[in-house]
């Protein structure tokens, strides 16, 4: 079984030199980083009612704005993701280019630094219908309702039950797009 960093440097190949991915790969967080984080994932959550199945909005919205307003090797990622070794997404192809309303089965998160930020999970589990009622309530019993996002290091996701597996990187077309999209969906009626 290939390892999850073998797969994300795979990932990161379609898009990217080795410099860049090694760049990418080495980047730590700084304290103005970690404050400039809290905010934009505050100001995101804020932007964007709170809605179920929303990985791509949020998850491209939020790496926009880190990538063009920090200096945080951000990349929006799309894949499969496990809970407590349950299949919640399984990605079989990128996010749509021009549309987040096509049907699309994976999930979408960024990674930096050595971290997962998913920002869109917990909303996913409080306001889907048909998000598995087991695996809900065990989310909710140990994490709590009112969380906004995610963020761990990747090497622990699975210490608190949740396994992120790399399929796709978002082009800059891709995250323009759904950007585009989001903002004309929910930003031009404020």
């Amino acid at each position: 079984m290939t390892d999850r960093k073998t797969l994300l440097i795979e990932v990161l190949k379609t898009r990217y030199n080795s410099k860049e991915i090694s760049d990418f790969l080495n980047y730590r967080l700084n304290k103005h980083d970690l404050e400039f984080l809290k905010t934009v994932i505050t100001e995101t959550l804020r932007m964007i009612p709170p809605d179920a199945y929303n990985c791509g909005n949020l998850s491209a919205l939020l790496g926009a704005i880190i990538i063009d307003n920090s200096e945080i090797k951000a990349n929006i990622i799309t894949g499969h993701l496990d809970y407590n070794g349950k299949r919640l997404f399984n990605c079989k192809n990128n996010i749509p280019t021009n549309s987040t309303d096509e049907i699309w089965s994976g999930h979408c998160w960024i990674e930096l630094a050595g971290y997962i930020l998913d920002i869109s999970i917990f909303r996913t589990v409080y306001y889907a219908e048909n998000f598995p009622e087991l695996i809900k309530n065990e989310i909710i019993n140990k994490y709590g309702t009112g969380k906004g996002s995610l963020m761990i290091p990747v090497e622990s996701c699975e210490d608190y039950g949740f396994t992120y597996t790399p399929c796709f990187i978002l082009s800059e077309q891709q995250i323009n797009g759904i950007v585009s999209g989001t903002k004309e969906k929910y930003l031009s009626k404020n």
